[in-house]
């Protein structure tokens, strides 16, 4: 089951793949069966506008026609998406890449160089509540634990450490990138005023992912309703144009097998 009280929860994720694949099925259908030479025939199979008003209903519910955008950021994303302060983005970018390629390095470096009794359980307390944050302000404080941890290294007696530390700083981590990520971190501070506070309260974004859910569900059976009727009674020509055909067959002569749809996904908000 999501979490939806992570405040780690990186992006707001409401339909799996396959549902947006449906998503874009349903809206070609619907675009499709406006065509007069399509229209007549449906129609007459009951069909009519009360119908299609209510497909156009639903998917535009559960697309998130009227969801502003911002709903599909996490807090993290929002906070730099909406920051005024070009600089601020940048050392936030700055610190997130040196996070991707630092912190899987000295983790490899520390288990190779270590003795292997007790280098596990170093590893994993220098590592402790610092695991890789997706870019966002979250990444501050991951790498802020970084620089005080890894200055401390220094300071351990621990068989190993002093190889690790050589093998690191022969491949880039010196003084002189640890200087300009400590400056960075400084510079992200004094500009951590200008960041805004979050707008969207989390029970506005529970809501309006439930809402959009409980809206594709129905959209589906809506859709599985009608396209069962479809293939049915009308000719190859109309499934075309509608996007109704079975899938092409395979380079073998049998036909390529359906995408079958995978566990509905439950929305995943900030906290």
């Amino acid at each position: 089951m999501s979490d939806t009280k992570n405040p780690s929860t990186a992006r707001a994720t409401i339909f799996n793949l396959y549902e947006l694949s449906r998503l874009d099925e349903i809206q070609r259908v619907l675009v499709r069966v406006s065509d007069p030479g399509v229209t007549v025939f449906v129609y007459r199979l009951g069909y009519d506008e009360k119908e299609h008003a209510e497909g156009w209903r639903l998917w535009a519910a559960a697309s998130g026609l009227n969801v502003p955008l911002s709903h599909s950021l996490s807090e993290a994303d929002r906070q730099i998406a909406e920051s005024p302060s070009p600089q601020y983005r940048e050392m936030v970018r700055m610190l997130d890449e040196f996070e991707n390629r630092w912190f899987p390095r000295v983790r490899n470096a520390l288990q190779r160089y270590i003795a292997p009794e007790g280098r596990q359980a170093f590893v994993d307390a220098f590592f402790e509540d610092m695991s890789q944050q997706p870019e966002g302000p979250l990444v501050i404080g991951s790498v802020k634990k970084f620089v005080v941890r890894y200055s401390d290294l220094r300071k351990s007696k621990v068989a190993g450490v002093k190889d690790a530390l050589a093998a690191l700083e022969k491949r880039g981590l010196d003084d002189g990138l640890i200087d300009r990520i400590q400056t960075a971190l400084a510079k992200v501070d004094a500009l951590s005023g200008e960041r805004p506070q979050p707008k969207i309260p989390v029970e506005t974004l529970v809501k309006s992912a439930q809402e959009r859910r409980e809206a594709y569900d129905r959209l589906n059976l809506w859709f599985i309703d009608w396209t069962e009727i479809f293939r049915q009674e009308l000719s190859y020509n109309h499934l075309k144009s509608l996007g109704l055909l079975p899938p092409p067959p395979r380079s073998g002569g049998e036909p390529a097998e359906p995408t079958e749809p995978t566990e509905p996904t439950e929305p995943v908000v900030p906290a």
